[in-house]
This record gives structure tokens, C-alpha cells and sequence, in this order.
């Protein structure tokens, strides 16, 4: 089923039969598609040559600006291009009602994940499959949330190559301690994270000297 148009056809019957928001969590139930893209199979065909009104903005000095759904597609296009051309990635976010390990290793070599971060219950999990059955595309592998094991993270390195860097870090505050690219790792430890530090050395194309000032802010977490 394409899932764009079964988005709209939903859309359009909601609208059409005036469901309240009372009636919706019974009335309403989501269309079973294969795949879906919000910004491309249901954005871009309502904006497609739309001129319609999509958003209004007042500014504090009393500028009105009004925008169609023509003009954000377009400039959420030049966007995205831009941002692609300077390689930021595109955040995958899978959906399942009950956790798969194999399913999950299915998805990042379908969608060619290059870089994965996961708590250590998952990783813990994961190796339990063979890991050298699923060809992934991964450069950068990061656990967060507490410390991993050393054994996990031997055991993804002799699969893929790679090497887990733990990390830990809250919405509030960001990085606090982690192991950042360009750091030497230690199995079960990390380091103090210092943000200023790493933009500096990276606009000097200089990050591999952090280790020179960072060689003794290793921490061991307790396990409890």
C-alpha cells in the first residue's frame, strides 16, 4: 500500500466525518504500511504547487510574514540538500512493539546505518547473535546510560572492527563523561568530557592532541 496516499485518505475521512477527540482513540487506528516517510510521502504531496497559507510569522518589531506550503517545501528541501552535501546524517528511529536483536541488525544494515548508539541492555543482547552474519555499514559504534562490560565490547570489536565508545550524558547537560573520536580507549573506563576543548582541537584539525592534557582524566565507574 502506498503509504502517502493512505495517510491522506486518512486524513481526509477524519476530517470528512467530524470524529471528536473523545471518539478517536476508539475510532481511529493507523493504516498498515510497509514503509513510511512523514516529510516526503505526506508532506511533500500536500505542498506540491500549494500556495495556500502554511505558517505565519510576527517578528517582535511587527514584520508579518506569511508562507505557503509551496515555499517551506522548498526551503526544507534546500535544507536538507545542504545538509547532506556536508554529510550530517539522518537520524533513524525504528518501531517495534517487542524487542528483536536479530530484527534490529535486520534494520541497520537495510537502511545502511553508519553510526549506532544503544544502552548497554541492548548491546548485551545483540551479542548474543552472531554479529559476523549481518554485513553492517557502521563506522562509529557508542554505548550510553552506564559503563559496558569489557567483554561486550571485545566481542563487537572481533565481529565488526569496531570499538564501543561509552558515554554518558543527560538532556539537560549533554556530554558530561565519555570517550569522544580521537581519544585512546581503555576497556571500562572513560574520560571527562571537556566540549570546548574538542571544537578547539577540531577547528584546528588538531583533535588527536587532546590525548596530550586528557592522559590523566580517566574515570572508572562503580558498578552498583
Amino acid at each position: 500500500m502506498d503509504g502517502g496516499k493512505a495517510f491522506i485518505e486518512l486524513r481526509d475521512r477524519l476530517l470528512r466525518e467530524g470524529v471528536s477527540h473523545a471518539q478517536a482513540p476508539q475510532a481511529f487506528q493507523w493504516p498498515a504500511v510497509g514503509e513510511f516517510n512523514w516529510a516526503t510521502d505526506y508532506f511533500d504531496r500536500i505542498a506540491a504547487g500549494n500556495d495556500r497559507p502554511a505558517l505565519r510569522v510576527v517578528d517582535d518589531v511587527g514584520h508579518d510574514h506569511v508562507l505557503s506550503y509551496a515555499t517551506l517545501a522548498r526551503r526544507s528541501n534546500q535544507v536538507a540538500n545542504f545538509l547532506a552535501a556536508q554529510g550530517v546524517a539522518t537520524v533513524l528511529a525504528y518501531q517495534f512493539e517487542r524487542f528483536s536483536a536479530a530484527a534490529l541488525l535486520d534494520q541497520l544494515v537495510r537502511c545502511r546505518v553508519t553510526t549506532f548508539c544503544a544502552p548497554p541492555t541492548v548491546w548485551r543482547m545483540l551479542i548474543q547473535e552472531d554479529l559476523r552474519r549481518w554485513p553492517v555499514m557502521l563506522r562509529e559504534v557508542v554505548g550510553a546510560g552506564e559503563p559496558l562490560n569489557p567483554e561486550v565490547i571485545e566481542q563487537v570489536r572481533a565481529a565488526w572492527g569496531l570499538t564501543i565508545r561509552d558515554g554518558f550524558g543527560q538532556t539537560e547537560t549533554t556530554a558530561q563523561i565519555g570517550n569522544p573520536p580521537g581519544q585512546r580507549l581503555m576497556s571500562g573506563k572513560i574520560r571527562r568530557v571537556d566540549l570546548r576543548r574538542i571544537e578547539n582541537d577540531r577547528a584546528q584539525g588538531a583533535a588527536r592532541r587532546s590525548c596530550e592534557y586528557w592522559e590523566e582524566d580517566f574515570i572508572e565507574p562503580r558498578r552498583s
